[in-house]
């Protein structure tokens, strides 16, 4: 650095730089939160829905076969909702994980772009 003006400029553009890396953080961690909370209530909803029906079953039912298999088939119903739920929140996972590895890229871009600024103008 030549002078002190540049030098705060620097400070500066590194300060204002930081700030928008982590407001962006922010807004991720946010935006995360909120699809990972809606995905949880989606699979306790189906949790409740499926607990519901089985009290429904067994209050209508009059033979225990009929209930036995109306259970049964209850369980495999919520078995298979369980598993796209589960193959919903892997897939929420992955994409999770690819924006914050994007958010870290971007941050590492920037910090290294702004490095080679200061080394040209020192040069």
């Amino acid at each position: 650095m030549n002078n002190a003006t540049e030098s705060l400029e620097l400070i500066k553009e590194f300060g204002t730089s930081g700030l928008e890396n982590m407001r962006a953080l922010g807004e991720l961690n946010q935006r995360t939160w909120e699809k990972m909370a809606e995905q949880q209530m989606n699979t306790f909803g189906l949790i409740m829905d499926a607990g519901l029906q089985q009290l429904k079953l067994a209050t209508r039912t009059k033979d225990v076969s009929e209930l036995i298999n109306g259970q049964a088939e209850l369980t495999h119903a919520l078995r298979d909702n369980l598993l796209t739920k589960s193959r919903e929140s892997i897939e929420l996972s992955t994409e999770i994980g690819t924006e914050y590895r994007t958010w870290m890229e971007q941050g590492a871009n920037t910090f290294a772009n702004k490095m080679s600024k200061v080394a040209d103008k020192a040069a």
